[in-house]
């Protein structure tokens, strides 16, 4: 069966939102005769963590699934993972999954704010800076990631 990887996460929505979990991305990395298929998964919304426990739960379903389904012709690796810190924030639910956290957010102008996200609203969010707290509009933001702190 020779799935997009689009497909592929579309099919494998049902077994991880039985989870509690949802579908960041999918993706098959082909090395020669052997390939890896990635599965990114999070929680759906709001602030928190994958825990251990619901990240080996997740990683059977998604298995036996697969080992059922046979998407990809010969061996492959299967590699379920969370996001990380580092990912982009490109949408309104990646800002929620970051509330309370410092993140840092350039505009299209290329002015860059570096604060604690506040408050995530449909259009806009708040960002708590040094010099105050700032509001920006999804549409004002060229890019954003959360800050790691060591």
């Amino acid at each position: 069966m020779s799935l997009s990887d689009a497909d592929l996460a579309a099919k494998l929505k049902p077994v991880v939102d039985s989870c509690g979990l949802y579908v960041e991305n999918v993706r098959r990395i082909r090395a020669g005769a052997h390939s890896r298929l990635d599965v990114v998964v999070d929680l759906p919304d709001g602030p928190g963590g994958v825990s251990d426990a619901q990240l080996a739960e997740v990683t059977r379903a998604v298995s036996n699934f697969l080992d059922d389904l046979d998407p990809i012709k010969g061996a492959y690796t299967l590699e379920v993972s969370t996001p990380g810190i580092d990912r982009p924030l490109t949408s309104p639910r990646h800002f929620r999954r970051a509330l309370g956290r410092r993140i840092e957010a350039v505009t299209v102008k290329g002015t860059k704010l570096r604060g604690t996200l506040t408050r995530v609203h449909d259009a806009d969010i708040e960002i708590d800076t040094n010099e105050g707290s700032r509001r920006l509009a999804f549409d004002e933001i060229a890019s954003a990631s959360m800050v790691i702190e060591l």
